[in-house]
């Protein structure tokens, strides 16, 4: 898929689509989510979405969160670290999370962070 960024276009990048047991979930690192078609994730069930805070934060990366992947759950990685956020990502994010009105969204803000979720396997 593509890189996002006019620089890195020639970049070698690749997406994940990760099974762990019966969940799934979709790592799309540094995709171009403007130029990539992710329609055939529609048919596909996740149960998380990983985006960058980039992805997370346009129209068109929540309108393909929304209508196209449609995961169970977002988590927002790639954040900078605290001291080294001189765009204010991280108050971004925050804003961002805070308006989101879909599924749940997890922001990953510190290293080596650790969520922990019940699955409910019937």
């Amino acid at each position: 898929m593509c890189h996002q960024g006019e620089i890195y276009q020639e970049v070698p990048h690749f997406c994940f689509l990760v099974s762990c047991g019966a969940e799934q979930f979709l790592l799309t690192a540094d995709v171009d989510f403007t130029q990539e078609d992710f329609s055939d994730f529609s048919q596909t069930s996740l149960d998380g979405v990983f985006v960058n805070p980039l992805f997370f934060h346009s129209k068109e990366g929540q309108q393909v969160i929304r209508e196209t992947i449609n995961p169970k759950e977002v988590f927002v990685y790639h954040i900078p670290f605290d001291a080294d956020d001189v765009l204010s990502m991280r108050k971004m994010v925050k804003r961002d999370c805070d308006k989101w009105d879909s599924c749940p969204v997890t922001p990953l803000w510190e290293p080596m962070q650790r969520e922990c979720r019940a699955v409910d396997r019937g």
